[in-house]
C-alpha cells in the first residue's frame, strides 16, 4: 500500500480529493518499520528461492519461521493491546518426528479474555500450518526463482532508499537493467 502512495503522477488515472491528501502527506507513512516491511518481504523471497532450489537447510527454515512468528507477535501485541505484565514469546523452533516444523510458545497472563487467547492461538497455528505446507509443496521451475530474485533485490533497493532518503521510487528506472538482467537469468545463483 505504501508503494501506491509514491506512484509517479503521470501514472495516476483518477484520484479523489482524499487520495490527493494522502499523497501530499505520504511521508507520514514511512518509518523505521519499513526496514521490517521491505526487509521481511525480501527474506520471504529469499526463502522461496532457497526452497525452490532445494537449498534451504532445516536451520534456514527454522530461523525464517522464528523471525516470521516474532514479527507476528509484535502485530498481535498491538492488535490486542495485551497487558504489560503478561508474556507471549516464541521459544524453540524445530522439526518434529513427522518432519513438520513446530514451535514452543511461552504464554503467561494473569488474565486475558478467552476470545482473544483463542484468536491469538488460531493466528499462530494457521501460520505454522502455512509454513509446513510451503516447505512440503512441489518446487517451482527455476525460471520462477529468477523472478523471486528480481523482487528480492527490488524490495531491498526500495528499503534502502526509504531509510536513506525518506522516499520511494516505485518506477525503478535507474535499476531497470539490473533487475531485468536478474529476471532474464543473466546472473548465476552463486
Amino acid at each position: 500500500m505504501v508503494e501506491t502512495l509514491f506512484i509517479p503522477e503521470q501514472f495516476i488515472l483518477k484520484q479523489s480529493k482524499y487520495g490527493e491528501l494522502l499523497r501530499e502527506e505520504r511521508k507520514l507513512f514511512l518509518s523505521l518499520d519499513c526496514y521490517y516491511a521491505f526487509g521481511g518481504y525480501a527474506k520471504d523471497q529469499l526463502m522461496r528461492i532457497k526452497n525452490g532450489l532445494d537449498k534451504a537447510s532445516p536451520d534456514d527454515q527454522n530461523e525464517h519461521l522464528k523471525y516470521t512468528m516474532n514479527q507476528m507477535l509484535k502485530e498481535i501485541r498491538n492488535k490486542y493491546q495485551l497487558p504489560n505484565e503478561g508474556k507471549l514469546s516464541i521459544g524453540k523452533v524445530y522439526f518434529d518426528g513427522n518432519e513438520k516444523q513446530n514451535i514452543d510458545v511461552s504464554l503467561t497472563f494473569d488474565s486475558i479474555p478467552l476470545t482473544q487467547l483463542n484468536e491469538i492461538v488460531s493466528q499462530l497455528s494457521n501460520s505454522l500450518k502455512g509454513f509446513n505446507k510451503i516447505n512440503n509443496r512441489n518446487r517451482k521451475p527455476k525460471e520462477k526463482m529468477y523472478k523471486h530474485a528480481m523482487h528480492l533485490f527490488r524490495l531491498l533497493l526500495i528499503g534502502i532508499e526509504v531509510l536513506e532518503t525518506g522516499g520511494i521510487t516505485v518506477f525503478r528506472e535507474k535499476d531497470r537493467e539490473f533487475l531485468l538482467a536478474i529476471r532474464q537469468e543473466k546472473y548465476s545463483w552463486n
